[in-house]
C-alpha cells in the first residue's frame, strides 16, 4: 500500500508529514486491498428515481466525532458526511453503495500516472495464485517521520477477520539487530553495509545512522488477509491492514514485507498539518491510499468512512501534506481520518467501515469497500484496492 506521508511532515512542520510510507502494497510490501461480500460486481449507480433514505441524524450545528454515520437503505441518491468541518463535512451529494453513503467524486479518475483505472477484478475475482501453503515471513521494521533505532519493537501478525480484530494471532516477533538475527545463507558475500537474512543482503541501518531491527516469523499462511501490528517504547502501536502473502511471491520459503510504526512525536506532528490541535488520548486515526486492481494509486478517488472524524483530509499531491481545500485524492492517492472517538476499546476494537468512489464514464463507480477495526491511541494503515484474498 503506500502511504508517504509521514517524514515529510517532520520535515515541514518540524522538519513534516508522511515520505514514503512506499508502498505498503505492492512489491514485496504487500497491499493488495481490501475485499467486501458485494464487491464482484461493478457499481455505476448514480442518482436513480428513487431517493435514498438517509438515517443520518440531521445536522444541528454541533458536531460529535466518533458518532455513526452515512448509513443508507437502498441504491440512489443520498447525502454523504465527511468530518467535523462545518464548511465542508456535512451534507455532501453522494451515492448509495452497500448501505452507506459515498460523497461523489467530482472528476473522472485517473491513476498517478493518467491511465484509466483498472476495475476488471470488481468484475471477475482473481484466482489466487498457486505456491506453497505457508512461508517465513521476515523483513524491516521502519519508522515513519523520524527516524529511529527499531531494535526491540514487537511485530505481532494476525488473521484478518472484521468480526474478531485482533485476536487471531499467527506469530509475533520482537525486533533484533543485524547481528543478533543474521544467516549465513546468501550466495554471495553481502557488502560492508549489509548483512544476510534468509538467502537476502540487507541495509544494517537506516539513512540517519541508526540500527534497523528485523523480525522474522515462521509459517504463516499465504492466500489469506492478515493484519501488521507494531508498537515498541515511544512509538504509536500501529496497524496495517490489507496484508497478504501471495503464494507465487514465496522464494525459497521467505516472503519479505516491512512492518511500519509511527513515532510518539511523529503522530503529534501529524494533526497540524491537518488544521486540528491533536489526536485526543483514547482517539484513533486511520489513513491509507485508494488503488486500483492493478495496485495503481488513484486520483479523484472520494473516501467515507463509517464513524466521523474531526478531520478527514486528503494530500494535494505536491507538497506531501494535508490540503484543506483538496476534496479527494490527488496523484499520490492519500486520505487520512484523524481524531476518531471510539465507543469500544479492547482487543475486538471499534468497527469502521470504509467505501471510496471513483466516477467512470460520468458515473460514480465503487472502488473500495472494506471492514476494518481501529484502536485507542492507535494509527490505522488502510490502503485499498477492489479485491483481497479473505
Amino acid at each position: 500500500m503506500g502511504i508517504r506521508w509521514i517524514s515529510v511532515i517532520v520535515l515541514t512542520t518540524f522538519f513534516l508529514f508522511f515520505t514514503t510510507m512506499v508502498g505498503c502494497s505492492s512489491g514485496n510490501n504487500n497491499s493488495n486491498s481490501n475485499s467486501n461480500t458485494n464487491t464482484n460486481t461493478t457499481n455505476t449507480n448514480t442518482n436513480t428515481n428513487t431517493t435514498n433514505t438517509n438515517t443520518n441524524k440531521p445536522s444541528t450545528g454541533r458536531c460529535s466525532i466518533g458518532e455513526v454515520i452515512n448509513k443508507c437503505k437502498d441504491s440512489g441518491a443520498c447525502k454523504a458526511q465527511r468530518d467535523c468541518d462545518p464548511k465542508s463535512g456535512n451534507n455532501l451529494e453522494g451515492t448509495c453503495f452497500n448501505k452507506m453513503c459515498v460523497a461523489n467524486p467530482t472528476a473522472e479518475s485517473k491513476t498517478d500516472k493518467g491511465e484509466a483505472p483498472d476495475l476488471s477484478c470488481l468484475a471477475k475475482a482473481p484466482e489466487l495464485p498457486k505456491g506453497p501453503k505457508t512461508a517465513t515471513l521476515f523483513g524491516p521494521v521502519e519508522t515513519f517521520g523520524l527516524n529511529g533505532d527499531t531494535v526491540g519493537i514487537t511485530v505481532l501478525v494476525y488473521k484478518y477477520n472484521d468480526n474478531k480484530g485482533l485476536t487471531d494471532l499467527l506469530g509475533q516477533f520482537s525486533s533484533k539487530a543485524p547481528e543478533d538475527i543474521k544467516t549465513t545463507d546468501c550466495a554471495a558475500k553481502c557488502s560492508d553495509d549489509k548483512f544476510c537474512l534468509n538467502k537476502k543482503c540487507l541495509k544494517k541501518e537506516d539513512d540517519a545512522g541508526n540500527p534497523i531491527g528485523y523480525y522474522s516469523l515462521e509459517d504463516i499462511p499465504t492466500n489469506v488477509a492478515l493484519i501488521i501490528k507494531a508498537q515498541g517504547p515511544n512509538k504509536t502501536p500501529t496497524i496495517q491492514y490489507n496484508q497478504w502473502i501471495p503464494a507465487d511471491k514465496v522464494k525459497d520459503g521467505f516472503y519479505q514485507t516491512r512492518a511500519f510504526v509511527i513515532t510518539t512525536l511523529t503522530k503529534s506532528l501529524i494533526p497540524g498539518t491537518a488544521g486540528i490541535r491533536k489526536i485526543q488520548d483514547g482517539n484513533a486515526g486511520l489513513a491509507g491510499e485508494i488503488h486500483d486492481c492493478q495496485d495503481r494509486i488513484l486520483k479523484a478517488a472520494r473516501v467515507s468512512i463509517s464513524l466521523r472524524a474531526q478531520k478527514l483530509t486528503y494530500f494535494n499531491g505536491e507538497g506531501d501534506q494535508p490540503d484543506p481545500d483538496q476534496i479527494e485524492t490527488a496523484k499520490d492517492g492519500i486520505y487520512a481520518a484523524l481524531n476518531i472517538k471510539l465507543a469500544v476499546t479492547g482487543p475486538s476494537g471499534q468497527p469502521v467501515e470504509l467505501r471510496a468512489a471513483i466516477k467512470v464514464g460520468g458515473k460514480p463507480s465503487l472502488v473500495a469497500a472494506y471492514k476494518a477495526r481501529i484502536f485507542p491511541d492507535s494509527i490505522s494503515i488502510l490502503t485499498t484496492q477492489p479485491w483481497t484474498p479473505k
